[in-house]
């Protein structure tokens, strides 16, 4: 490995079928994995302060056990001019109980740039950057709209209130229970097109703007004593400071000292703004100005929707507040304060605070999973593989009758009993994201049963749980799937779909062929026990070298590049999921 790692064994991989040795370690675009001995029990990065996420366990031919991680990408910002991908250096550090700690360097290149924070905020916008704008910005542009989506989604699942009908939905022990049908209901309502989404900043930008206005023209003063030269006639307050200045000026007398200008140093009661609460108030208006700026760059297409237009209005009144009123004199924010009783019970400053906490978390939230944004769109993929079965399911035939529960709701089922039948598992969601991903570890789906008895029914296993279920090929976790459906009857041997993603949108080089024929050749290699079927999907950028969507096919593999969000061609998902299951 040329120096690049110590005691212990180690390889990095640029797709999860591609094994490397990385003699100058440096990662060019791909989703990148370092794949350990068994062993190792903790892998972590110098550039993210949470541990790495194990991805896959597996023992290979000769019984040797390894484990894959998955590395984070980059987070370098760039402004809208850049016109080249971003590089950054990291390492990571492997650590176990039998051998000592190592580190392997790498070097990500060609990476997405993260838009840079709107610095302008606090001077002055300039013009003309629209134009300017690179295939790599519009790349991160979609990125970030994904991420905006995913994160919107799973916060108004959270919100979403309990229901008890015949099976309880709701929160518990900071994880939500949702059912499927509520998870994809949500899921396509989130892409609804023509329709920008409910973000945070639109509420803000309908609640806010006259507490606001009042609140930066007339903000909360504090009177501070401080020193300064006064006319001797006009001194109401003196301290010892004041007493040994005097007595350092020349003359004898009270006027000899106060000089030609009859000036002396005195104690004065002066108004300041510059407090605790008056600094929330001002980054406040920083961040929501960068929020509405990424709010309404995200939907340039719709600028005139009412949504938008509001969001507009928000940000003008944001940036004239932070530059005309009184609260410009508030310094900068240095992190997050405690809250002092100000903001906590000051009827103006409370709403404010709690508005300024939900904009902080969400921003800290999108900061972090903008490094786990492969993990991200593995999970967005995989809600669109459980949209794609209830929409299999569901074809006529399928479903017998309809009654509803209390509450009016339909259940096609005929019982009871048939609704227990049909249940596909709950999705357990975090408010927390977890290296990019929000659902819990311990969620598990389906099984989904298809039109006939002959096609069976179908499970959906995620990435992580490939070694719990008895009909996945044991060596299939060496390729690293993100989802594997198994369909299986009693009359015929079981179907293994395989499912991969990767977030690139080869702005450099079109390498989706090379991936599906690399991905086949590992399946091959992999004998009796490959997968029937294997799935590649990545997205297609909105312009550029890669703008259009396309399909490779290759004996069992298929390469897929298509837009996002997958909602807004969920037909097409449909088929090709359907023909990974051998259903066409």
């Amino acid at each position: 490995m040329n120096g690049i790692h110590r005691r212990e064994s180690a390889s990095l991989q640029v797709a999860p079928w591609l094994s490397t040795s990385p003699t100058g370690a440096i990662v060019e675009e791909g989703r990148p994995f370092v794949v350990v001995s068994g062993h190792v029990e903790r892998a972590w990065t110098e550039s993210c302060s949470e541990d790495l996420p194990c991805s896959a366990s597996w023992r290979d031919e000769n019984s040797l056990e390894w484990k894959r991680f998955e590395l984070p990408a980059s987070a370098r910002q760039a402004d809208l001019t850049n016109k080249d991908g971003v590089s950054e250096d990291t390492r990571v550090m492997l650590a176990s109980q039998t051998t000592c700690d190592t580190d392997l360097r790498l070097a990500l290149r060609s990476q997405l740039p993260r838009l840079i924070r709107n610095e302008q905020t606090e001077s002055q916008p300039q013009c003309g950057q629209e134009k300017s704008r690179t295939h790599w910005i519009e790349a991160s542009e979609t990125v970030e709209d994904l991420v905006d989506r995913h994160i919107d989604l799973v916060s108004g699942l959270f919100d979403a209130p309990s229901t008890s009908g015949p099976c309880w939905h709701g929160n518990a022990q900071g994880v939500a229970f949702r059912s499927t049908g509520e998870l994809v209901s949500r899921w396509h309502r989130s892409a609804a097109s023509g329709e920008p989404r409910m973000a945070l900043i639109v509420r803000l930008a309908r609640t806010l703007p006259d507490l606001l206005a009042r609140t930066c023209n007339r903000p909360r003063h504090v009177l501070r004593r401080e020193r300064q030269l006064k006319f001797v006639g006009q001194i109401q307050e003196v301290d010892s400071s004041c007493l040994r200045w005097l007595a350092r000026q020349p003359g004898a007398t009270v006027a000899e000292k106060a000089g030609v200008k009859q000036m002396a140093m005195a104690v004065v009661r002066v108004e300041d703004v510059d407090t605790p609460e008056n600094r929330v108030v001002r980054d406040l208006l920083i961040r929501g100005a960068w929020a509405c700026d990424r709010y309404v760059r995200e939907h340039r297409s719709a600028s005139e929707h009412p949504r938008v237009v509001q969001v507009k209005r928000f940000r003008h009144l944001m940036r004239e507040l932070l530059f005309t009123t009184p609260i410009a004199e508030a310094s900068r924010l240095v992190g997050i304060p405690q809250p002092n009783y100000v903001l906590q019970h000051d009827p103006r400053y409370q709403v404010l605070w709690q508005a300024y906490i939900q904009l902080v978390r969400q921003q800290m939230l999108e900061d972090s999973v903008w490094r786990w944004r492969q993990r991200l769109f593995a999970e967005h993929f995989t809600i669109c593989l459980i949209a794609a079965l209830e929409e299999i399911v569901s074809l006529p035939g399928q479903r017998l009758s309809v009654i509803l529960d209390h509450s009016g709701q339909p259940f096609h089922v005929e019982s009871l009993a048939e609704l227990v039948a049909s249940h596909c598992g709950d999705v357990l969601l975090q408010l927390e994201q977890n290296a990019g991903q929000f659902i819990d570890l311990r969620t598990t789906l389906g099984p989904w049963r298809l039109n006939s008895q002959a096609q069976g029914k179908v499970d959906l296993v995620l990435g992580h749980q490939l070694h719990q279920h008895p009909l996945i090929p044991r060596r299939l976790a060496e390729l690293g799937p993100d989802a594997v459906l198994v369909r299986r009857s009693e009359s015929q041997p079981p179907w293994i779909a395989a499912f991969w993603t990767m977030l690139e949108f080869d702005l450099v080089q079109d390498r989706l062929d090379d991936r599906v024929i690399s991905l086949t050749e590992a399946i091959q290699e992999l004998g009796s026990d490959a997968p029937q079927r294997a799935l590649l999907v990545q997205p297609a950028a909105a312009n550029g070298t890669s703008s259009v969507t396309r399909t490779v096919d290759l004996d069992d593999s298929r390469g897929v590049r298509i837009r996002l969000p997958l909602q807004h061609d969920f037909a097409q998902m449909v088929e090709h999921v359907k023909w990974t299951l051998g259903l066409n």
